[in-house]
């Protein structure tokens, strides 16, 4: 009893932590990109302080999904920056999805890419055979810009000052939840490797962990190699779920179970009263 006691602790609080950590993160996005997409205006006026000539070409997208669409070139330069505005966020997903499509079939030799999407939020950058492409999607608006890679900084800079870049900060929010994630679940296999009576720092130590959870799920450790090997590991580490639960005295159900749902089943050997089957 005191062991399910645990467990139920445990789960609740994980369940609290995850519920409190998508509300925040939810929050902070809706906070950040809400209304943040330059308007027209600001499009036209920053676009000619810059000295391009911005044409309004919606005439050609009438009875389309687009409801205005402003193009603006230089004289004599391959380039063109694009501002799309759709009639709904659904609308915008297909432009953003189509111009995306049309990038990649455009890529030659070294490419490097950039792909972000957050909520209503979509960010796309393409660097290939010389030609550099930015797209973003924020609701309803669409923003591209198109040229040769002398430009990038350019129009990377048209981005940050029209507020359609993403906040860097996203990479360090996705880290934290990964970290918190992995030193979770690094204290659930230290705990098993402990009831294993192995010394739990062992299941610290990448490929010298897999050794060992080898040899505490099928009394040899060189089994470990499956699963480094791809596609052998697709299959393998399935089969060490399953082979762990039944060390631990588990039922048929539970192992089978532990197969599909690993991170519920090793957390329940971890920390309830179940024994280790040498």
């Amino acid at each position: 009893m005191k062991g399910n006691k645990k467990l139920f602790a445990i789960f609740i609080t994980e369940i609290v932590i995850v519920v409190l950590m998508a509300l925040g993160i939810v929050g902070y996005y809706n906070k950040h990109f809400e209304n943040k997409a330059a308007d027209i205006n600001e499009f036209n006026e920053l676009l000619n302080s810059k000295n391009y000539k911005i044409e309004d070409v919606s005439k050609n997208y009438v009875n389309s999904s687009i409801n205005s669409y402003y193009l603006a070139t230089k004289d004599g330069d391959n380039l063109g920056v694009h501002y799309i505005k759709a009639i709904d966020k659904k609308s915008a997903d297909n432009v953003f999805n189509s111009l995306e499509n049309q990038f990649k079939s455009t890529r030659s030799g070294f490419s490097s890419t950039i792909s972000v999407n957050l909520f209503n939020y979509g960010y796309y950058s393409l660097e290939t055979g010389g030609s550099y492409f930015v797209l973003i999607k924020n609701n309803d608006t669409v923003f591209s810009a198109t040229g040769d890679d002398k430009y990038k900084s350019e129009f990377n800079s048209i981005v940050k000052e029209l507020n359609f870049d993403y906040p860097v900060s996203s990479f360090y929010v996705i880290g934290s939840v990964i970290f918190i994630i992995y030193v979770f679940f690094a204290i659930v296999m230290w705990k098993i490797f402990e009831k294993a009576g192995v010394k739990g720092w062992k299941s610290l130590i990448p490929i010298y962990n897999c050794y060992w959870l080898s040899k505490i799920s099928f009394n040899k450790g060189w089994y470990f190699i499956f699963m480094l090997i791809t596609p052998i590991n697709i299959l393998f580490i399935p089969v060490t779920s399953y082979q762990l639960s039944k060390k631990f005295g588990k039922s048929t159900l539970f192992a089978v179970l532990s197969i599909f749902f690993p991170y519920i089943t090793t957390q329940i050997i971890a920390f309830d009263d179940s024994k280790y089957i040498d």
